[in-house]
């Protein structure tokens, strides 16, 4: 979107020569791509479990990991 805004900018600009006068183009504004979380596989999620020590930790990941927790929702 971004490229197709700057083009059309150009061309009303250079081309047509309507100058910097012409502000359309600062109003519109394109929103920023949003990039979804990275899932981990479940050897990956083994593996991080398998690596806890402590009891108290390893029950507060499964927890996290099982219910689909954010860790805010977890420690309360």
């Amino acid at each position: 979107m971004k490229l197709a805004k700057c083009s059309i900018r150009c061309f009303f600009r250079d081309c047509l020569k309507l100058g910097p006068s012409w502000t359309v183009f600062q109003e519109v504004r394109i929103a920023a791509h949003k990039t979804l979380p990275v899932v981990h596989g479940r050897q990956e999620v083994a593996a991080l479990l398998g690596a806890l020590r402590e009891p108290r930790f390893k029950a507060c990941f499964r927890l996290i990991y099982h219910c689909g927790l954010r860790v805010g929702e977890a420690v309360r």
